[in-house]
Order: C-alpha cells, then sequence, then structure tokens
C-alpha cells in the first residue's frame, strides 16, 4: 500500500459519505439548495475518486448487498419530483 492511499481513501470515504447524507436530506432541503448541494458532492466525489489506485481484486466473489427495485424506484422518484422541471438529463438537443 502506497504512502498516500490512506489519506486518498479517507478523502474519498468523507466524499461518499457526504453524498449519501446530502442525498437522505432530500425531502428537507429545497429544490435550488439540493441541486448545489448535490453538484459540490458529485464533484468532491468523482475529484476523490481519481486519486485512489487502480487495483485489482482478490477475489472473483460479489459482495450482494442488495439495494431493492422498490426501495431504489422510491428514491428515483423522489430526487426526480425534486428536480421537477430541471430535470433535462434525459433530453438531447440536436443542433443543426
Amino acid at each position: 500500500m502506497g504512502d498516500n492511499l490512506g489519506p486518498a481513501l479517507q478523502r474519498f470515504h468523507v466524499a461518499s459519505t457526504n453524498f449519501v447524507e446530502t442525498v437522505d436530506s432530500l425531502s428537507s432541503l429545497e429544490r435550488d439548495t439540493f441541486l448545489a448541494s448535490m453538484g459540490r458532492c458529485l464533484a468532491e466525489l468523482y475529484s476523490s475518486a481519481l486519486y485512489l489506485p487502480a487495483v485489482e481484486p482478490e477475489t472473483t466473489a460479489v459482495d450482494e448487498t442488495e439495494f431493492a427495485a422498490a426501495q431504489w424506484a422510491g428514491l428515483f422518484k423522489s430526487i426526480k419530483e425534486k428536480i421537477g422541471p430541471l430535470d433535462t438529463y434525459w433530453t438531447v438537443l440536436i443542433r443543426r
């Protein structure tokens, strides 16, 4: 393990925890506050992930932590409702 791995893992852990906490606070935040927080969270999560080393798994086993489809669908619906008309992710603009 490299000398910088500890700080990189800690930074990623903090960023991922902050992301989950922000998603969990969805119902208590106004839309603009939620979107601003998510933007910061995602930028930090992505940035911290870039500092993680590429590794090869020690096993081929898969951790089967399930996130039920109904639970995922409920979360997806809640986020979609919070974003409202600003949800343009699915829109593709064609410029000619």
